[in-house]
């Protein structure tokens, strides 16, 4: 296969409500903004062509515009409820919208919480003495 010819990934940006998934985007921007080529509400392209599109659960069921996906990054707080509360949004967009990935299976749906790693850091230096 001629890498000429690959198309560049598309990456589905779902957090738990659109407060949160605007949130984590604009900090996914922020942490790799020397890959950012371009920014805007409706998605962000990487440096090599990478498209990221936020997707707000509300509006799974009404359709995607027509995207599919290779990948679908899940964002939520510490409570991770996305998981259980949109259970069957991320099931279809799965059956649906990650059809004709290029990902392997097992890292389609990636969690993402940037926040997290201060959390835990904040968690050992409460628990020294």
């Amino acid at each position: 296969m001629d890498c000429e010819n690959l198309r560049p990934f598309s990456i589905a940006f779902m957090g738990y409500n659109s407060d949160l998934t605007k949130k984590f985007i604009r900090q996914f921007c922020k942490d790799n903004q020397e890959s950012v080529f371009s920014y805007s509400e409706r998605r962000v392209i990487l440096n090599d062509g990478t498209r990221i599109v936020p997707v707000w659960p509300s509006r799974v069921w009404r359709g995607l515009d027509g995207h599919r996906f290779d990948q679908l990054l899940l964002a939520d707080d510490e409570r991770k409820m996305i998981y259980t509360t949109y259970a069957r949004e991320i099931s279809f967009i799965a059956c649906h919208y990650l059809l004709h990935s290029w990902v392997p299976p097992e890292f389609q749906i990636l969690y993402y919480n940037p926040f997290e790693e201060e959390l835990h850091q904040g968690e050992k230096k409460a628990r020294k003495p």
